[in-house]
Parts: C-alpha cells; sequence; structure tokens
C-alpha cells in the first residue's frame, strides 16, 4: 500500500507553478521548530545553515532579503536561489523549497 505525504505550502515570493517544471529545485530541512512565517533573516539563515551542513563544500556568499535569495558558492561554481515556499507536514517536519536560478563560475582572485 503506497504511502501518500501531503505537505502544506506557504508561498514566501510570487510563484508560477508553470515554470517550475524545468528548473533544478532543493528541499532544505529545517532543523529548528517553525510557528509563523520567520523574518527573511532568519528563514535565509537557517537555509544557509543547512545548506552547508548538507554539503559541506557549499559556502555561502551573501543574501538577498529584498528578493528571498541566497547565493552559495559550490566548488568554484556560484549558485543563485530563490526561496519559493515553506513546506511542512502534519508531524511538524518543514523544510524550504528552492529554485535555481542561475549559476556562474566563481571569480578568481588576484595575488597582490
Amino acid at each position: 500500500m503506497p504511502t501518500l505525504n501531503k505537505l502544506t505550502l506557504t508561498l514566501l515570493v510570487e510563484t508560477d507553478f508553470s515554470q517550475l517544471n524545468d528548473a533544478p529545485l532543493q528541499l532544505v530541512p529545517i532543523e529548528a521548530p517553525i510557528y509563523d512565517i520567520p523574518s527573511p533573516y532568519l528563514l535565509l539563515a537557517l537555509c544557509a545553515k543547512s545548506m552547508t551542513d548538507v554539503a559541506m563544500n557549499r559556502m555561502h556568499k551573501y543574501f538577498d532579503t529584498s528578493n528571498m535569495r541566497i547565493v552559495v558558492d559550490n566548488n568554484g561554481i556560484v549558485e543563485h536561489w530563490q526561496l519559493i515556499a515553506l513546506c511542512s507536514n502534519h508531524v511538524g517536519h518543514t523544510g524550504i523549497l528552492l529554485k535555481l536560478i542561475g549559476t556562474e563560475r566563481a571569480q578568481k582572485r588576484s595575488a597582490r
């Protein structure tokens, strides 16, 4: 008998779901209890912590709180992620749904 998990989505930004079908998505688990929609700063900080805990090669570069975006360096590739929604289930597990909106090579710093 199949198990069906139901998620409750709380949108963080205006989203056209028809554009999500061909974009890389990531569900980042949040280890802290969330009872209400947190501030953008707290959401981005929790997301950055979870992303670097899961993949130790990812380094947080900066937050864009006005657009709910996080930028990380993943082994020399700079990834730009958009926070889409808070996802929670009936048991209380919470995650943040992210959409990859772009990548670029990290610029090497010149030695002085």
